[in-house]
């Protein structure tokens, strides 16, 4: 029973953090495009190049989260929790380097 128990929780946990970084892909797909009106074409071309190797960089960190549960129930968990703090840094990052005064 314990067993049972513990997946169900597993499952929890991987559900919420994929919604949330969910969520904060979404922001940071908002605020991306927010960027793309407001940066001159130079900068804009330097943050897409920043962007695309953000992206390699967050999906290798999960993978390598994630392998260090292989096979495990928490396996995916460490995924999509590795995904959402990577994402949610980004956004954060962007708002803090681009968006204030």
């Amino acid at each position: 029973m314990r067993k049972d128990s513990d997946a169900g929780i597993t499952n929890a946990m991987r559900s919420y953090y994929g919604i949330s970084y969910d969520m904060y892909d979404e922001a940071l797909n908002e605020i991306y495009s927010l960027l793309k009106n407001q940066l001159s074409e130079e900068t804009m071309k330097e943050l897409q190049k920043e962007q695309i190797k953000w992206i390699e960089e967050k999906e290798t960190r999960a993978y390598n989260e994630a392998a260090q549960y292989k096979g495990g129930t928490f396996e995916f968990v460490a995924y999509n929790v590795s995904l959402y703090e990577s994402t949610k840094g980004r956004c954060y990052q962007l708002v803090n380097e681009y968006m204030t005064d």
